[in-house]
Order: C-alpha cells, then structure tokens, then sequence
C-alpha cells in the first residue's frame, strides 16, 4: 500500500513539469517575393525582406537576412520602391499566430502585383515532435488574401494584386496556426523519477526486513 502511495506522489509531481513548446526561439526563414520570382525555395530569389527602400516602420531597413530567430518582435522587414511609390513588408510570429503587413506611401494612384510570402523551419522550440496542424485566417483583416497552405513546418501565403491611391494605407491579416507537440519533460521530471523509485525500493526493503 506505502509503495503504491508513493507512486501515485511521484506521478503527481512529474506532470506539472512538462516543458513548454513555443516557436520563440526558434530560427525560421522568411521570404516575401512576386510568385514565381521568390519563395520557391529557401535561399533562392528575389526577397523584399532583404531590400531597405520601403514605407512604413522599418522605412530604410530591412531585417537582415532571410533567416532569423523569432522573438517578441518583428521578425522580418524590408520594402522597395522609390520615387512617388514605396512599400513596406513585415511579418510577426507569436506563439501561436503569423501577422503579415503591407505599408504604402503613395502620392499617385498605382496598381500593385500579387505577392507571396512563405515561412519555412517552424520547429516549436521544446518539443521535437511539434508540427503545424492548422491554419485559419482570423476575421477583421483588411488585407485580402487568395490562398494559404501549410506544412508541418512552412506556411505559404498568396495575396491579389492591389490598386492603391495616393496617400498612406497600412494592410494587415493575421492567421491563428495550430500546433501538434509531444510532451517533453524537463530535465526535473528524471530527477523526480529517480527518488520516487529510491522511495519505493526503500519501502520494499523496510517490508522485508
């Protein structure tokens, strides 16, 4: 009865400690490109986050680099254009969620081409097994999208061509992604199993004593 006593506590104290799986952290790549031109392949294209010419928040910079590790903030920026017409690209993964926005700053009418943004190496931190499940586009966003597709790991996003009138405009949608992760213990959780097995080996010991 004491042995299955302590069992039953050892269990008890493991399952809290179960690690946290979250996409911060992680190294992604980024692309947003005209179809065809970009995004087909990780590394390969032409990628607007790597120019520095757009609108917007991020007007005259870019993030860098196509890869990056996601955190709180931003992960990808850039833009081009010029002259009377310039526009912005960002991308913001939280835990759960991708939010991609076009700026413009415009001072003429102007039509602007289909785009296609693709996101690849979406591992979840802390949990090996984690893969996309799903991936809904939520409602009240203002920028129009044509389709989107996912992967275990990639998320691939078309949007129309745009006709954009003079002045500043800032397009936004937000997609909610659904997640599969396998439970992966802390490294406390062995511990917490050791000394509930020590326990009842000393429990049986004492029995037959």
């Amino acid at each position: 009865m004491r042995e299955a006593k302590l069992a039953i506590a050892t269990l008890c104290l493991v399952i809290p400690f179960a690690a946290h799986a979250d996409l911060i952290t992680d190294e992604i790549y980024g692309c947003a490109s005209n179809p065809g031109v970009g995004c087909v392949v990780a590394g390969t294209g032409f990628n607007w986050f790597e120019n520095n010419s757009g609108a917007g928040a991020f007007a005259g910079m870019n993030s860098g680099d196509t890869a990056t590790v996601a955190d709180p903030g931003v992960e990808f920026f850039g833009g081009g254009g010029g002259g009377d017409f310039l526009y912005g690209f960002s991308a913001d993964f939280g835990s759960d969620s991708l939010t991609i926005q076009l700026d413009f700053s415009f001072t003429r009418s102007a039509g602007f081409v289909n785009q296609e943004w693709f996101f690849a190496g979406l591992d979840w931190v802390g949990s090996p097994d984690g893969r996309i499940t799903g991936l809904t586009l939520l409602d009240g966003n203002t920028l129009a999208i044509n389709s989107f597709s996912f992967t275990d790991d990639s998320i691939r996003i078309t949007q129309p061509g745009l006709a954009i009138e003079p002045g500043e405009r800032q397009l936004q949608a937000t997609f909610l992604i659904g997640t599969s992760h396998a439970a992966v213990p802390e490294p406390g959780t062995l511990a917490l199993v050791g000394i509930g097995l020590f326990g009842i080996g000393l429990a049986r010991r004492r029995k037959t004593a």
